[in-house]
């Protein structure tokens, strides 16, 4: 059980978190979340907490939530914020795969190859890499996993700079 409502959830999996802050002893407390939907989550009261439990199918992206308290008279905005929530299930050919997927897998390619040794061809979900050496495996796994930083927004545009995106190391 966590303590907080977590930054990432996963569209379908079903996550809970306790929340101590009520500020109406007698009233409800909710999340609402906006993104490409809308939806909202009760809290359960037990022990003079709130129990919160997500396990909705949604799209996946970027949500702003809201942590209400709501009375008969009254509602109050207690926190806010925002959470990610991914996919469940996703396939390196599917449209909304991460850059930090692609990464991990040629991660992988990597691995195989150094304790493989002379394997040539190299399958990342249903793409293939012919005949790349591990000096390219390492630049492409380079180039992907600073896709994935700036992805999880914790890198700026300006630092790229020298990471190149030609076809042969950017796209596969």
């Amino acid at each position: 059980m966590l303590y907080k409502i977590p930054r990432v959830l996963v569209s379908g999996d079903t996550v809970s978190w306790i929340d101590r802050c009520a500020i109406i002893p007698q009233g409800r407390m909710v999340f609402e979340f906006f993104g490409l939907e809308q939806f909202q989550i009760e809290g359960i009261a037990s022990n003079g907490a709130f129990t919160f439990t997500f396990n909705q199918q949604v799209k996946d992206g970027k949500y702003f939530w809201r942590q209400k308290e709501i009375d008969v008279d009254r509602s109050i905005t207690v926190k806010s914020g925002t959470v990610i929530i991914r996919p469940k299930n996703l396939r390196l050919d599917a449209p909304q795969v991460t850059a930090r997927e692609i990464a991990d897998a040629i991660k992988k390619v990597i691995l195989q190859k150094v304790t493989g040794g002379a394997v040539e061809e190299y399958r990342i979900g249903d793409r293939m890499l012919v005949n790349y050496s591990l000096e390219e495996l390492s630049k492409l796994e380079s180039i992907w996993a600073a896709r994935a930083v700036r992805e999880e927004g914790t890198l700026k545009e300006n630092s790229y700079i020298g990471f190149g995106s030609s076809n042969r190391y950017g796209y596969f």
